[in-house]
């Protein structure tokens, strides 16, 4: 369809990648349609693991697009090394990269959007192996006119979904066929279904059971095995309904502390299972007389179009099979299972004796005795030492919030299920870091609010927000909201600050300049105009470690109010940035508004991922040098709930600026 070029953006200073549709093509009104749909499409998304688009356009009977360069190499060309030398991906990495892929997915799956040729060679990585999603040629628009005949086939055969396969309608599940595939090549060094021929491996996608990866690969947990296994059902009713879910169930996979973090070797020569019997009535799919003709036979009614969903990391409802975590262990549809021999008695020399076990327990009421004293003679001065804000309500979020995180058996399922508690980038620190908060009485500059320095742990279990370490912090001054327009606009009026590089939002015509909108987040501001404005103010922009600690309300929280998502407190569903505070309960406990959604925020801190390894513990402020900045608290532009995880880290180059780009700032307190 088209070639791609790098090159020279000379307004910007900007390398980017240029998109040449063939000149033999731009005479075809069909091809030129699919051109300007790909551009129209992927230019309406904003995410840091899917291409960004610039501009599309054409020069006579030229068409092209110009899209952001992305130096590194396509996970296919990693996964083709590691496989001549051997190896395959580490399993947590893999889980890992694949949940951020999922993660995108969901994102363009929320606007519409269905990629329809995910595959290995799509996936570009960042040199820090960021998943960046590319090739939107074959996206479909849902609710658009189609440009492809009826029955016509589009795709990579080796990654369709058996309804592809089929010509059959498609909707986002096919996507999440795709990724599963994806997942099992990762995890087991070769895709599940291989041939001579295009049409050998599509039959086998419709009729042959699916490959078992533990006798590809014995080091694959179970919980991986069923997770892939749920993702690649024949029938699109059995797979994951969302990206999302997806994507919750591969992080949880990639924070297990017990999988493998060697590149083990690829075992030589085909181990597959011998084929299961399939249900009688999905045994032959597709029939040999369809390979004969050029369009696929009849095929039954398609079902009755699914409603459209909200943009919600998951569905309102309880799905069939959800991925769950219970004591550990991923649960997507599990076998039934053997009745366990029984176990051998212990040794009498290894029994615990009861006096022991009474030991234990008088030595935790002996604790809560201490504590229940302490809390007694001193609660009262370290109440008032923090400006008396500890109200018994919030005394009594603190102590439901604790109940939640102790919890080890889930409710009881009921129709009316709460908001999603989103999964944590990570397991529990063992044992458990106690935030130590302290307490200062400094009088607070107008517009922020003092945040009390304390002990907390900061990070998460997997990625490049891995290890969670002890981090402690002098008490510093935090932005309630982030900065305005007008507050932007009033430093450009002395000359201290640049205009943002671009005027309006994602949907407002001159957003920056509008009066409507003064009260609502600048954006369009690269990291360099953030760090200059804080200057200018006699501030900066506050530290990663500063930024997570405000997020987490100083104790570890996954989101500013706490330890469940809940799309309500975010802007998600306006579409755009909304003015700042506008949603009251989305408040950390220090009186911080919007730190997560309404836009992602600069912090100071170069971004390395493995930085969180070689951290100090006291004030980290990040590496001394780097390509790229670190952004923080996800934006209006993420349905997804991991965006808005106090530990999750975006990462851009300084000079990079978008619609859903601001920033806060920060001081050191006296």
């Amino acid at each position: 369809m088209s070639a791609v070029y790098r090159a020279h953006d000379p307004n910007l200073r900007r390398a980017v990648a240029v998109k040449l549709i063939h000149s033999h093509l731009s005479n075809d009104q069909e091809f030129v349609r699919r051109f300007e749909s790909e551009a129209a499409a992927v230019a309406q998304l904003r995410h840091p693991n899917i291409v960004q688009v610039y501009d599309f356009d054409h020069d006579a009977d030229v068409y092209y697009m110009v899209m952001e360069f992305v130096p590194g190499q396509t996970l296919q060309e990693r996964l083709k090394e590691l496989n001549g030398e051997g190896q395959r991906l580490p399993l947590a990495e893999a889980a890992g990269l694949m949940a951020l892929v999922a993660e995108a997915v969901s994102y363009a799956h929320a606007r519409g959007m269905i990629h329809r040729d995910l595959k290995p060679a799509n996936v570009m990585l960042m040199a820090q192996d960021q998943p960046v999603l590319t090739d939107f040629g074959v996206a479909k628009i849902l609710g658009s006119q189609q440009h492809t005949a009826t029955g016509a086939v589009i795709g990579t055969p080796m990654y369709m979904s058996p309804e592809q396969v089929q010509g059959l309608p498609q909707d986002a599940r096919t996507d999440i066929y795709s990724m599963g595939i994806m997942m099992y090549e990762m995890a087991t060094g070769r895709p599940p279904y291989e041939g001579d021929s295009a049409i050998t491996i599509m039959l086998k996608h419709v009729n042959e059971p699916l490959p078992d990866m533990r006798q590809r690969a014995g080091d694959v947990p179970q919980a991986l095995k069923e997770v892939v296994d749920r993702a690649l059902s024949k029938l699109p009713e059995g797979r994951f309904q969302t990206a999302a879910e997806l994507a919750a169930a591969l992080r949880l996979i990639a924070q297990r502390p017990n999988l493998p973090q060697h590149q083990p070797t690829v075992p030589i020569g085909p181990v597959d299972n011998p084929p299961t019997q399939m249900p009688a009535d999905k045994t032959s799919l597709m029939s040999d007389a369809m390979i004969e003709q050029t369009s696929p036979r009849p095929a039954a009614p398609p079902p009755a179009p699914r409603p459209a969903r909200p943009p919600e990391p998951r569905p309102a409802h309880r799905p069939a099979h959800r991925p769950d975590l219970q004591q550990g262990t991923i649960i997507v549809n599990p076998p039934p299972r053997p009745a366990p021999e029984p176990l051998a008695p212990i040794p009498a020399a290894r029994r615990s004796p009861p006096w022991a076990i009474l030991l234990g327990v008088s030595a935790v009421l002996v604790l809560c005795l201490v504590v229940g004293t302490a809390l007694a003679l001193f609660g009262p001065r370290l109440m008032a030492a923090f400006g008396g804000t500890a109200t018994a309500a919030a005394t009594e979020a603190q102590a439901t919030a604790t109940t939640e995180l102790v919890r080890e058996t889930p409710a009881p399922a009921t129709d009316d299920v709460p908001p999603t508690k989103a999964p944590t980038d990570a397991p529990t620190l063992e044992p458990t870091l106690e935030p130590t908060l302290v307490p200062t009485d400094i009088p607070v500059p107008e517009g922020m609010v003092l945040v009390p320095g304390g002990a907390f742990a900061m990070g998460a279990g997997a990625g490049d927000s891995a290890p969670i370490h002890p981090v402690t912090l002098d008490p510093y001054y935090l932005d309630i909201l982030e900065v305005t327009n007008q507050r932007y606009q009033a430093c450009v009026g002395t000359g201290a600050c640049s205009a943002p590089l671009g005027s309006s939002s994602f949907t407002r015509s001159g957003y920056f300049t509008n009066p409507a909108f003064a009260n609502y987040p600048v954006v369009n501001v690269n990291w360099n105009q953030a760090n200059a404005f804080c200057a200018a103010q006699g501030m900066r922009l506050p530290t990663e470690a500063e930024w997570e600690f405000a997020a987490g309300s100083g104790r570890s929280l996954p989101y500013p109010w706490g330890e469940t998502f809940d799309a309500a407190r975010l802007p998600v569903a306006q579409g755009d940035t909304v003015a700042g505070g506008s949603f009251p309960n989305g408040a950390n406990e220090f009186g911080n508004f919007d730190l997560a959604g309404n836009v992602l925020e600069w912090v100071a801190d170069f971004y390395s991922s493995t930085f969180y390894a070689e951290s100090p513990e006291a004030n980290p402020t990040g590496p001394g040098s780097g390509n790229e900045h670190v952004l923080r608290g996800g934006s209006f532009g993420n349905p997804d709930a991991t965006a808005y995880l106090s530990t999750r880290r975006f990462r851009r180059t300084p000079g990079a600026s978008d619609v859903d780009i601001g920033f806060r700032c920060a001081q050191t307190a006296p």
